[in-house]
């Protein structure tokens, strides 16, 4: 499918692009991409279709060699990544939804971080700061390297993400975990599932109403019926 849009970046019209997949081991996905002929600007998304699951999810990697780092990764936007060695943790969204690999998704988090810390590492850093972030750094890209295991963690309140198991049973891969978990109160607010289930409490006690209704109307009109 296409239709128009605008821009994000120039605010020019550009055409949005959009289609429905389904990927093995996980399910429907709805991508969608956005060109620019103005600016060259380029976007690309990816959403999960279907319904919203009862549980959210935490996918648990630990990664050791090559075949970890070319493992297929789903990130939702509605997802944070944690990566315990860096003591890093994305906020829920960020970086949008994405279809990568673990290396792929290092990449996109390493670079989403030279982006929104440009004060700390560009040339107007105090020599403090600059500093701190050389190493973070150092320490990041060594990653890329494998000179020791690492771990990521994928935590998603809507169980929308997705980590290409080893093995067809993902309980018999011991590299990778996936735990679900009850959604918070809070969360179910967050995500406008708490809305949904009282839009869907009325419209069931809208259908009761007149169901009942309706029955009251045709013990009535049997009433009649018999006293005829």
């Amino acid at each position: 499918m296409a239709f128009p849009g605008s821009c994000s970046a120039c605010g020019a019209d550009a055409e949005t692009r959009m289609f429905v997949t389904n990927i093995p081991f996980f399910g429907e996905v709805i991508v969608m991409s956005n060109s620019c002929e103005s600016c060259g600007y380029k976007n690309s998304e990816v959403k999960a279709g279907g319904g919203v699951p009862e549980k959210g999810h935490k996918i648990s990697l630990t990664v050791t060699d090559e075949i970890d780092m070319n493992r297929d990764v789903i990130k939702s936007d509605s997802s944070s990544v944690s990566i315990p060695v860096l003591e890093l943790t994305t906020a829920l969204g960020t970086m949008g939804g994405i279809v990568t690999t673990v290396e792929g998704l290092l990449k996109e988090i390493e670079k989403t971080m030279r982006s929104t810390s440009r004060f700390q590492i560009g040339d107007s850093a105090t020599a403090e700061d600059k500093d701190k972030w050389d190493k973070w750094l150092a320490k990041f890209e060594g990653l890329y390297t494998l000179k020791e295991p690492f771990e990521v963690i994928l935590d998603d309140p809507l169980g929308h993400c997705f980590v290409t198991p080893l093995e067809d049973d993902v309980a018999d891969d011991d590299r990778l975990n996936v735990v679900e978990y009850v959604r918070t109160e809070d969360q179910d607010l967050e995500f406008g599932i708490t809305q949904l289930r009282l839009m869907e409490e009325e419209e069931k006690q809208k259908l009761k109403q007149q169901d009942e209704e309706g029955g009251g109307e045709g013990g009535k009109k049997e009433e009649l019926a018999s006293i005829d």
